[in-house]
């Protein structure tokens, strides 16, 4: 789970483990899509939620929370690492 994630590296820091982390952070927080050719159940263990374009992604979010919705799109999201205060 995302929580085994952040409890195992804040007891023992491995070099390349911050990417696990940050994703675990992230992932607690909101719903993050992946839009990707990975098999789904890959994705899925990343603690994403697959989807295969744009359409069906933006679909996905216009259903679940209403046409007046809001999201973040990151092309090429594997090299960013986006800070944002999520509201209460």
């Amino acid at each position: 789970s995302p929580d085994d994630i952040i409890e195992r590296l804040n007891k023992k820091f491995i070099l390349g483990g911050h990417k696990a982390y940050a994703i675990a952070r992230a992932v607690k927080e909101v719903e993050v899509i992946l839009i990707s050719s990975l098999a789904q159940d890959k994705v899925c263990k990343l603690f994403f939620i697959p989807m295969k374009n744009i359409s069906q992604a933006l679909n996905y979010v216009k259903d679940k929370y209403g046409e007046d919705f809001q999201a973040y799109i990151l092309p090429s999201g594997n090299t960013v690492l986006p800070f944002f205060s999520i509201p209460e």
